[in-house]
């Protein structure tokens, strides 16, 4: 059975591997990362400034490529998801009367009449599933979710600018002078841990005359004394 995967291709480009067997699929691996196999080199720890830099396409093609290498598609395999949705969606054969076990599995419908019983025993049992569905049936309410950073970046109409790189004591300089991040933003505050302080975010974004941190909030800073 041919399983098949989306790679997204550093430049863009969505190419979909597919393959036979094991074998193969490490085939088709080595075939695309040949391609790029030098762009990746130069490019693993290359964080230009840009708001999708080189450093981020290189790690989301080898994602694609490892996964495709781990996983294939996961066809032909049931998530635990699925067996739950089975279970509520779906009635063993054994549990039907005689003549739905004949109708599955013979080759024409039998023409005996079902016990009496088995018919008793299976309207017990829809009757049960449509009281166990009823929650189900209720019209559906539209989730909210949360706002991603991309659908943000465009709702702010983010456009270039310049990443710079905030040390430990909240200060970056950006184009030729140095600049203090103020106590309010507490995201570039360190949390203490068993192995240290630790950082959440280390780049804040200058764009059209304001301050953004990693999640496209804006951010007060003034000049670094």
């Amino acid at each position: 059975m041919a399983i098949g995967c989306r790679v997204v291709e550093p430049n863009g480009k969505i190419t979909v591997l597919t393959a036979e067997d094991r074998d193969q699929i490490r085939g088709r691996v080595d075939a695309v990362l040949g391609k790029w196999r030098k762009y990746c080199e130069a490019n693993w720890l290359n964080d230009s400034g840009d708001v999708y830099p080189p450093e981020a396409k290189v790690k989301r093609f080898l994602d694609s490529l490892a996964y495709f290498l781990m996983f294939g598609n996961l066809q032909g395999i049931e998530t635990d998801y699925k067996h739950v949705m089975h279970t509520k969606r779906e009635i063993p054969i054994s549990n039907c009367p005689s003549s739905i076990d004949n109708l599955v599995y013979s080759s024409g419908a039998s023409c005996g009449a079902a016990k009496q019983e088995e018919d008793d025993a299976f309207a017990v049992m829809l009757d049960r599933l449509d009281r166990r569905a009823e929650p189900y049936m209720q019209p559906k309410v539209k989730r909210k979710f949360p706002e991603t950073r991309f659908h943000k970046h465009e709702r702010l109409g983010i456009r270039g600018g310049e990443w710079c790189v905030v040390d430990t004591e909240g200060k970056f300089r950006y184009r030729g002078k140095t600049y203090q991040i103020t106590d309010q933003a507490t995201q570039y505050q360190p949390i203490e841990t068993l192995y240290g302080d630790l950082y959440d975010m280390d780049r804040i974004l200058a764009s059209g005359g304001k301050f953004y941190d990693m999640n496209f909030d804006e951010v007060e800073v003034i000049p670094a004394s």
